[in-house]
């Protein structure tokens, strides 16, 4: 027999619902993938320019430090070379970007006089070319990152300019500078987007919605909004012709809430960041079980594996709300397992990484979703990646280019590599997010510049390493993305393990339940900030040797 919810639990369940329906527009961290992958981008410009002997005049300094390096590496002149080839083949890719026009042909919320010296605000394209097909070359103008994602602003992002002495770099060409970096970030944010990755079903509001239980609910409301009217109509006679009226509305209204709510659906980007993890903490006894490196495992999640305070409360809502994986509607539960031939399920695939292990609807919903391990990014990252290289001419190419991106950006939150949604998580990445031009050096030439220097020799390594990969296995049209992404975190990780203060729970609750400045004050420590300055930078430095790898599959 259903057992009638007590009252408390049916308003926990209403207000939790009827929150998550109306997700944020913008998740947590987006314009810092943007950010990071524009970044790579410009270096790679420089790079590609200094090669070919084409730098602007004002950036004397730049071709001094790139000089440098070669100096002292003369196999970055190569490095240099292989930028070069790589430019022309980045800038032809499509735009991709997908946005909504009113009936000017302005990007929503765009006023028809935009901020660039009194230029219209519009893409300024040639009669009849639309915007996605356009090489992002070609582009005129900065996108948003939230153009077209259901945000109220305006697709061209007026304040946007390269970082430091970049600027020097990526001088206007033709009225315009290159935005093919910024274009590319946009798309590598894209991922936290997809609301449909991860949808779930709700068993607890499947009870409350039987007629039977949904109609005690109603009868128990009811009953307690007629005594308290009773109260009140003693104190004020008037009221007594209308309690009844009013009871019987109250019961009606619960009841119309509950039926109202489709229990099989429900998605939020809190969600979608569950798939955005690869805990590489030391195994054993942190072990997966359907891939190499599982994904957020939220019952060993943390640096040690103890959840904390904030994890354990998600699980106090995740259980009473009954939240299972959808597994029929969740693009995500197949979309990043990953099996390539020959190796099948379990086995070694073509990229020389061990597969996932395939599961279906009887793995993934028995449990609520919080007791699940979920796909690790790298896989997210591989899922994007071929379906770039099945097409790479596509309108969409760039688009799936930003799986491999967004992966990157993840694998540089230490958060993301030990799958704690607490621990820190949400301060720290928004204290990343408010210094980022700090950590990059933007206000100083000085700074900016040593900046790039960092990047461009991090990035050498990396590429030395992708074309190692390549020699070794014979896979010349690849990349192993997989064992990319997984080393990033890997690295993250162990410096992160050696600032053990990064680890702040308390900052989590402070964030959640206290003053959200408070909770990003501790990571504004010089410690902090130079952990996130060598992280983000060594992001940024594979994202580079990312591009000029992707330039040569497709060339």
């Amino acid at each position: 027999m259903l057992r009638r919810p007590s009252r408390v639990v049916v308003f926990l369940v209403l207000f939790a619902h009827a929150s998550i329906l109306a997700p944020p527009a913008q998740a947590h961290n987006e314009p810092i993938h943007q950010a990071m992958t524009d970044y790579a981008y410009e270096v790679l410009l420089a790079g590609a320019l200094y090669s070919t002997g084409s730098l602007a005049r004002g950036a004397a300094d730049v071709e001094d430090r790139l000089r440098r390096l070669a100096i002292a590496n003369p196999a970055m002149n190569g490095f240099y070379a292989d930028m070069a080839k790589a430019l022309p083949t980045l800038r032809q890719l499509k735009s991709g970007l997908v946005g909504e026009f009113n009936l000017l042909g302005l990007p929503k919320e765009c006023s028809p006089f935009g901020p660039f010296q009194g230029q219209p605000a519009d893409w300024q394209l040639p009669p009849g070319q639309p915007l996605e097909a356009t090489e992002m070359g070609s582009l005129r103008f900065p996108v948003k990152v939230t153009f077209g994602r259901g945000a109220a602003f305006c697709g061209i992002d007026e304040d946007w300019q390269p970082s430091g002495a970049l600027a020097t770099v990526n001088v206007p060409v033709n009225g315009h500078r290159d935005h093919t970096g910024v274009a590319l970030g946009y798309h590598s944010a894209g991922p936290d987007f997809r609301l449909h990755d991860w949808r779930m079903r709700s068993t607890t509001l499947e009870t409350l919605q039987d007629p039977f239980v949904a109609g005690s609910i109603g009868a128990g409301v009811s009953a307690l909004v007629f005594a308290l009217c009773a109260i009140a109509c003693g104190i004020m006679p008037v009221l007594c012709p209308a309690c009844p009226a009013i009871a019987a509305g109250a019961g009606g209204i619960v009841i119309d809430e509950i039926m109202s709510l489709d229990a099989s659906e429900f998605e939020h980007s809190d969600f979608v960041g569950m798939g955005h993890h690869v805990d590489v903490k030391p195994s054993p006894p942190f072990t997966s079980l359907f891939d190499d490196r599982r994904g957020k495992f939220a019952p060993e999640a943390g640096p040690t594996g103890v959840p904390d305070t904030l994890e354990l409360m998600t699980f106090v809502l995740f259980d009473l709300l009954g939240w299972h994986v959808n597994f029929a509607a969740s693009d995500g539960a197949k979309n990043y397992e990953i099996i390539l031939f020959p190796g099948g399920s379990g086995g070694i695939g073509a990229d020389e990484h061990r597969n996932s292990i395939n599961r279906g609807a009887s793995d993934w919903e028995p449990e609520t979703a919080i007791h699940n391990q979920f796909t690790p990014v790298d896989n997210l990252a591989r899922f994007g990646w071929k379906r770039f290289t099945a097409d790479d001419e596509a309108i969409e190419a760039a688009e799936q280019l930003g799986f491999s991106l967004h992966a990157l950006g993840d694998a540089s939150s230490p958060m993301h590599t030990v799958g704690t949604a607490g621990h820190g998580h949400r301060p720290y990445e928004d204290s990343v997010d408010m210094k980022y031009h700090e950590l990059v050096g933007s206000e100083s030439q000085s700074q900016s510049l040593a900046t790039i220097s960092v990047v461009m020799a991090r990035a050498f390594v990396w590429r030395q390493a992708i074309l190692a990969w390549r020699a070794q296995t014979g896979h010349a049209k690849d990349v192993p993305l997989r064992d990319l992404v997984t080393q990033l975190a890997v690295l993250t990780r162990q410096k992160a393990q050696a600032n053990p203060a990064v680890w702040s729970s308390a900052a989590s609750l402070a964030y959640f339940f206290g003053s959200e400045n408070a909770a990003k004050g501790a990571y504004e420590t010089p410690a902090m900030t130079a952990l996130q300055r060598d992280t983000i930078v060594e992001a940024i430095a594979l994202k580079l040797a990312f591009l000029v790898s992707t330039a040569e599959v497709i060339q």
